[in-house]
């Protein structure tokens, strides 16, 4: 018994030196980190799943981006084509294009305006403006 009780007091003794509080210190510390890690840990594969939801959404953008480029292609070809077919010649022909050109620059360029865009070609102008630079440069072919 008598050893019992020395055994006992010593424990207590040892519990209240600075060490084993430094070390139940340290424990709570741990504890708190381990806690704010899984939180984290959830936070980050919150931000895993959206960026992969994000990188999805701009890849379905970008195709429909590409199809609607395709499209103002065909519909710049096939206004072309019907322009072509009802004016007498090719110098009326060009006037008649460009003056629809200038005019669908001027409505886009109004269009971004109200929207608070910043202005820049469209897409009809570029095409446009590829295919006369096409022309130019095929009188220089070798």
């Amino acid at each position: 018994m008598n050893a019992a009780a020395i055994i006992k007091k010593d424990y207590v003794r040892l519990r209240n030196t600075d060490l084993v509080k430094e070390n139940q210190q340290l424990w709570e510390i741990a504890s708190e980190a381990l806690k704010e890690n899984e939180q984290l840990k959830k936070r980050n594969s919150a931000l895993q799943k959206e960026k992969t939801k994000l990188f999805w959404e701009n890849d379905l953008l970008k195709d429909e981006i590409s199809d609607l480029k395709r499209e103002i292609g065909l519909v710049y070809k096939s206004t072309k084509e019907f322009l072509k077919e009802r004016t007498e010649d090719a110098r009326a022909f060009k006037n008649v294009f460009k003056s629809l050109v200038d005019k669908i620059k001027v409505k886009i360029s109004q269009a971004r305006e109200k929207q608070n865009l910043r202005p820049q070609a469209s897409e009809f102008e570029k095409v446009y403006k590829r295919e006369l630079s096409e022309d130019r440069n095929r009188g220089f072919e070798r």
